[in-house]
């Protein structure tokens, strides 16, 4: 009652005053994604800076790329098509792909939990570009915080078309928050249920925020290959991954904190 009296009368005041997650359940939860070594080998693909990532080279048979969220480069997708790969890409906030470049499909929506004039759910969005459920893909996804709601409200069945998963998570340096680890831990669980954690990449846009000596980056692009493609063989033990790059040349390097790689 005391909590939640302080809570709303800082609520008032425009502050905002929630319980912190004990700093063991972030670490439990934080283990669990460590990344993997399997016999298939990282690639990069895109640029060097913002906009590459770093995923199992086992693209042979993919036959389409979704690609939610548009921005001023898209070079990730452009070798995708050099392979013979479909893109669709998805963004309400724009008009078109960067430099009106000749994608499969633009939706202009945002891929969402809904289906009208501004978004469309991902089952609806996969189910319409491709509908052979035997067809495997790739999704490329960074749109903005609402990864968590997006994988939550798709199928499993639909998420396990995709063979390879990359996304950029937002706001991690929330696990500490009580309310919100429980919306984390349900997105991953369920994404570790059909896949492995292949890659992690901090994101050197925000620095490290760390607190009762748990440092957690708050951008992490994840990078995930479906269970039935590979053996694990271990634990990853290349930090930064040589093929890493930088987000931000002008600020400073961020290297996976030694509490996410499974040797610690």
């Amino acid at each position: 009652m005391i909590y939640e009296f302080i809570k709303n009368l800082a609520f008032q005041s425009g502050l905002n005053i929630s319980r912190t997650t004990p700093s063991q359940e972030v670490v439990e939860l934080v283990h669990k994604l460590a990344p993997v070594k399997t016999e298939v080998p990282l690639v990069r693909m895109g640029s060097e800076g913002d906009g590459g990532y770093l995923i199992p080279d086992d693209l042979d048979g993919i036959t389409a790329c979704f690609s939610p969220g548009v921005y001023e480069v898209a070079t990730f997708e452009e070798q995708l098509i050099e392979l013979g790969i479909d893109c669709h890409l998805a963004d309400f906030s724009v008009d078109s792909p960067p430099n009106n470049l000749k994608f499969t499909s633009f939706e202009k929506k945002y891929i969402g939990v809904t289906n009208d004039s501004t978004f469309i759910t991902m089952e609806a969005w996969v189910k319409r570009h491709a509908p052979d459920p035997a067809s495997d893909l790739i999704l490329q996804m960074d749109i903005e915080r609402s990864e968590y709601s997006v994988i939550l409200d798709t199928p499993a069945e639909i998420l396990k078309r995709f063979r390879i998963i990359v996304v950029e998570f937002h706001d991690i340096d929330k696990l500490f928050d009580r309310h919100t680890i429980r919306l984390y831990r349900a997105v991953f669980e369920k994404l570790l249920n059909d896949f492995h954690v292949v890659h992690i990449h901090p994101n050197n846009w925000s620095p490290i925020v760390a607190r009762d000596g748990v440092a957690i980056p708050p951008l992490l692009e994840f990078s995930f290959l479906r269970k039935d493609r590979s053996e694990v063989m271990g634990f990853a033990d290349e930090f930064p991954h040589r093929f890493d790059a930088d987000n931000v040349a002008e600020k400073p390097s961020v290297t996976l904190p030694s509490i996410w790689q499974g040797s610690a």
